[in-house]
């Protein structure tokens, strides 16, 4: 199976075995259920070597079906040469599939969607600290960070994408110095 990307040229080529040249390939381009989605006159390249591209619009699953003319109005088949095809998987590409989808509807754990979110939560987008525990200094020495995937969940404290543990510890040998505080995800 040959792999193309949506709204991107893609090559169909084929090539007579025997070189000629002179002939008027053309490729027809089906979907999946069957709809001529295009139809190609293919050029000869070199060495009998015919082609064109096909820019798909759409993400699929596609057949290419070759058939070799001895006229440029594409109506007498050749008697020497059979039909051939070839299976096109068609993508999207990394712009249209990720890049430019909304966070929230690629959440799954695990996931790009989430990875991001939760990067953004830790330079405090959609970011709630709460539950502070200070020490005598005034300094916090305990909390819990939650991220979450929307502002309005942020408000609401609802639907938290992952939770953290921060704690707090003060400097040993001077406990009215600033504390240095590590996070630990819980969820």
């Amino acid at each position: 199976m040959s792999h193309a990307t949506v709204n991107t040229a893609y090559p169909l080529r084929l090539l007579l075995g025997d070189g000629l040249t002179g002939l008027y390939p053309q490729a027809k381009v089906y979907s999946a259920a069957g709809a001529l989605v295009a139809t190609v006159a293919l050029v000869h390249i070199a060495e009998g070597l015919y082609g064109a591209n096909w820019t798909p619009s759409v993400i699929g699953y596609y057949a290419g079906v070759f058939t070799v003319y001895t006229d440029s109005g594409h109506t007498t088949p050749s008697t020497d040469y059979e039909k051939s095809g070839d299976e096109i998987e068609v993508t999207a590409t990394m712009t249209d599939d990720v890049l430019e989808a909304l966070l929230v509807d690629h959440m799954d754990s695990g996931s790009v969607g989430e990875a991001i979110t939760l990067m953004l939560g830790l330079l405090h987008h959609n970011f709630l600290l709460d539950n502070p525990t200070y020490n005598d200094d005034g300094l916090l020495t305990a909390a819990r960070i939650r991220i979450f995937p929307t502002a309005a969940d942020t408000t609401a404290g609802t639907n938290a994408l992952a939770t953290y543990a921060v704690v707090g510890t003060a400097d040993p040998d001077d406990e009215s110095r600033p504390l240095t505080y590590k996070r630990t995800r819980t969820s």
